[in-house]
């Protein structure tokens, strides 16, 4: 079932059925669908009348005349799950994710050579964050990927040199919104949680607070040509970066590499030194690259040029496809496969112990019956008779 937007802003069921008329009628209603108008450099914000399919703007946002062009849009899955996971500072706070499935990544550039990233609630427009970045070198290096409550920003920035040369570096902006929202008493967090839920399944965007924005930067030593985050069924698993190079290499970045919460200055030396949140490693601005470690190491790819991930039936897993002349397809478990059993494992072993673990309970329980019976034999009654009142006790030995 398609939903098709013509340049009249009115839309269109495709296939035009029955079946398909009370499809849009109950999603219709749930979506807000955002017209992205590169001509003329404009965000609109459209709801569409389930009935006659006739558009009814609610907001716009004209970047032409703020100086501004569109070169990239990305946005969350508006009818994903929408979930609240706890995070651990390291002084054993809890803060929760800001997973708002209407949040809209638009990228912009702007003469001479900046280029600026908005996070835009796209229910009704408001402009929740924006970001700058100067020297950009090129507007064809621009790529932009977001998840839950990630947003990862690749380009390459030109720097000037000293003696009159420049220096060109492929830059991540990495992003991470949070709510402002911190727990400090687990107790309360779990009262909390039993009383009125730490997640929702129908979030309003009207009524969302600001979110916390975390920001930072990164340089990666090779040339990337897409860049996405990694998506799992439940977003239990931790998040990866699969970058896609100039050479049809895809490399996986961890997600504590990329993470706009590593400390950096004396809270950096502090952490080093006490050896504290692993998870966290101090700052460092270079992005460690292994080549080995690349999906398709083994593999000659050709013209490679976007990459999609898809949620895969098993939490620890997920599906990398890479698109261009050749198609490539991987499997790929950021935190290994902690859901399943490895393909090596003996499936025989397992069934003769399952087998070993019935018998063995089978005959314990036959000696159990056995010695129960021979007990029961084994006790002695007599009779004492009382020859005033006729009674009659009976005790056992």
């Amino acid at each position: 079932l398609l939903l098709l937007l013509g340049s009249n802003n009115k839309a269109y069921a495709y296939p035009n059925s029955t079946t398909s008329q009370m499809q849009m009628s109950i999603t219709l209603p749930k979506l807000t669908i955002v017209r992205v108008d590169k001509e003329n450099n404009r965000l609109i914000g459209l709801k569409i009348n389930p009935s006659d399919y006739q558009p009814r703007e609610i907001w716009n946002i004209d970047f032409q005349a703020q100086g501004e062009e569109i070169l990239k849009t990305e946005s969350n899955d508006q009818l994903s799950r929408d979930e609240y996971q706890g995070f651990e500072e390291n002084n054993g706070d809890i803060i929760y994710k800001y997973v708002d499935p209407n949040i809209l990544a638009v990228a912009t550039f702007m003469h001479p050579n900046h280029l600026n990233i908005h996070l835009i609630n796209r229910i009704n427009g408001t402009v929740l964050y924006t970001g700058h970045i100067f020297n950009l070198h090129s507007k064809k290096s621009v790529k932009i990927t977001i998840h839950e409550n990630s947003i990862a920003l690749s380009y390459i920035k030109k720097y000037s040199e000293r003696i009159g040369g420049t220096t060109l570096l492929n830059e991540i902006l990495y992003i991470e919104m949070y709510f402002p929202k911190i727990e400090n008493d687990v107790k309360e967090m779990i009262s909390q949680y039993y009383s009125e839920g730490i997640y929702v399944s129908d979030i309003n965007s009207n009524k969302l607070p600001a979110p916390v924005i975390l920001t930072q930067t990164y340089v990666c030593p090779i040339p990337i040509k897409d860049i996405l985050l990694t998506k799992t069924k439940q977003g239990i698993t931790n998040k990866h970066v699969a970058i896609l190079t100039t050479n049809n290499k895809i490399i996986t970045i961890p997600g504590m590499v990329l993470n706009a919460r590593r400390p950096t200055g004396s809270a950096a030396r502090g952490i080093a030194l006490k050896q504290e949140n692993a998870e966290f490693p101090p700052y460092d601005a270079i992005i460690p690259i292994t080549f080995t470690s690349a999906l398709n190491h083994e593999i000659t790819s050709s013209a490679l040029k976007s990459l999609t991930s898809v949620p895969y039936e098993y939490e620890s897993t997920t599906l990398i496809l890479a698109r261009g002349v050749d198609v490539f397809v991987s499997s790929f478990s950021p935190e290994k496969k902690y859901d399943r059993l490895s393909t090596d494992y003996n499936e025989i072993f397992l069934i003769l112990a399952v087998f070993g673990i019935i018998i063995g309970a089978l005959i314990m329980s036959k000696f159990a019956q056995k010695k129960e019976d021979k007990d029961s034999k084994d006790e002695e009654y007599f009779v004492v008779v009382s020859a005033e009142a006729n009674i009659f006790f009976l005790r056992r030995k």
